[in-house]
């Protein structure tokens, strides 16, 4: 949690906080390193495996069914599967714009929309 505030302070400058989706558009363009700290950072705050967040969440539930508090675990999946929707969003932001505008054509692989989402 302390690089997830660390990178948005370090993104923040003298003209205000990045405290919008827009800051982080292209991000993974602009500065790759720090977009790729910042997504393994977001992955393990949502708990996916092979990072400490999973390890983390994994002994949570593990203890929690062992004592059959049932509500606690439910409520942890819950609760992770809405922060994993919004850790996502910021990390398709921040790589949404890798294809400009128009570079996407009907007979393209990646099918005839732009990846570019607007929030």
């Amino acid at each position: 949690m302390m690089t997830a505030f660390g990178i948005v302070t370090f993104l923040s400058g003298r003209e205000g906080e990045s405290e919008t989706l827009q800051t982080y558009r292209g991000l993974g363009r602009r500065r790759p390193w720090v977009a790729g700290a910042f997504t393994i950072t977001l992955l393990s705050l949502a708990g996916i495996p092979v990072t400490a967040g999973f390890i983390g969440k994994f002994f949570l539930i593990r203890a929690g069914a062992g004592e059959a508090r049932w509500a606690l675990v439910v409520t942890l999946a819950l609760a992770s599967a809405v922060g994993l929707f919004y850790y996502l969003r910021v990390i398709v932001t921040m790589y949404g714009t890798v294809f400009p505008r128009g570079s996407v054509t009907a007979h393209s692989p990646v099918g005839p929309y732009p990846p570019v989402i607007t929030y």
